[in-house]
């Protein structure tokens, strides 16, 4: 399976990061962490920079799990 087809939450295990440890290094609720990542709430700046970085991935890399205007129900269409 390569990349594009893998989720996000697939691709932050294959890094070493589920989603309750990522929630803990980016110091938000696994809540919060589940939101972002559901499309629920966008990531701001900031969050998905230190988000990027801490999955060795680049801004643009992480931003293309996150098309805006998507939600993560939207994503099998």
């Amino acid at each position: 399976m390569d990349g594009a087809s893998m989720s996000f939450r697939a691709i932050a295990r294959a890094h070493g990061w589920p989603l309750i440890r990522l929630a803990d290094e980016l110091g938000m609720s696994p809540t919060m962490v589940s939101n972002r990542v559901r499309g629920v709430v966008p990531w701001t700046l900031p969050e998905a920079v230190q988000a990027s970085k801490t999955l060795g991935m680049t801004l643009a890399e992480f931003a293309a799990y996150f098309p805006e205007g998507r939600k993560e129900a939207d994503y099998d269409k």
